[in-house]
């Protein structure tokens, strides 16, 4: 009944080393540890991907994402400016020409009679 735990805990240790010694071929071999530019584990490439010129199409969706997002909303900040200017203007001229909101739709008298 042990066995598989040991054989189970082994693979485990074993995935896990394999997994850490992939991660540590992955590091920029400019940077050491002791030079104090970056933690370990960290890298300009992992702060800033598209910097890096990757290849990958996850990574350059993704910038593209980021980007069409920045320029949506830099068009829908000045589109909301416009009309706040617009609505802003239309207010001031009914109120400078005196006119009075017409009366409310739908809205029925209470009758005096049943």
């Amino acid at each position: 009944m042990t066995q598989p735990y040991k054989m189970l805990f082994a693979a485990a240790l074993m995935a896990l080393a394999g997994f850490a010694s992939a991660q540590s071929s992955t590091m920029p071999a400019d940077s050491s540890g002791s030079s104090g530019a970056a933690p370990a584990g960290t890298s300009s490439a992992t702060t800033n991907p598209a910097a890096s010129g990757s290849v990958d199409p996850y990574v350059k969706r993704r910038e593209e994402r980021r980007q069409a997002k920045e320029e949506y909303k830099a068009k829908k900040k000045v589109a909301k400016q416009a009309y706040k200017k617009g609505k802003k203007s239309a207010d001031a001229d009914l109120k400078a020409s005196g006119a009075k909101p017409a009366a409310q739709g739908n809205i029925e008298a209470p009758s005096s009679g049943k």
